[in-house]
């Protein structure tokens, strides 16, 4: 802090690993109130990074990543795109009754048990990139 400037100024120092490398950043503000204010949010922020950081572990991050792509428009038309391959085939095998043994109830069973995987490692994906309380809380799981 400048004692000159009756204590409106002070220097913010950035962590040497950090983004800004240990640079020294010096603010001037008008009068106390200005500079109460100042400080005030910037305790406020810096209080909200550290939460946000403390929950960001490696298995956070992971989860984070992972929900990125679940959610991502291309993943969803593919998961719809099974459902309704699934929904197709479902209605093949209704409408035809192949016999077993048949080339016909080979692909059905195939595709079955395909689907079936896919279908559990969506799942499986779900739940962890969204954790159990808000995979649970939603209504299209």
């Amino acid at each position: 802090a400048d004692a000159s400037a009756g204590g409106l100024c002070f220097e913010i120092e950035t962590f040497e690993t950090g983004e800004y490398a240990g640079r020294s950043y010096i603010f001037s503000c008008e009068n106390p109130e200005e500079r109460c204010d100042v400080i005030s949010f910037l305790n406020t922020s810096a209080a909200e990074m550290a939460k946000r950081l403390r929950h960001k572990t490696m298995l956070g991050r992971w989860r984070a990543k992972t929900k990125a792509v679940y959610e991502s428009f291309p993943l969803q038309i593919f998961v719809a795109l099974l459902i309704v391959a699934a929904f197709v085939i479902q209605v093949w095998e209704s409408e035809t009754f192949p016999e077993e043994g048949s080339t016909a109830r080979e692909v059905i069973d195939t595709a079955d048990v395909l689907l079936t995987c896919i279908f559990t490692l969506e799942l499986i994906v779900n739940m962890f990139s969204n954790w159990f309380l808000p995979f649970i809380e939603d209504g299209w799981n």
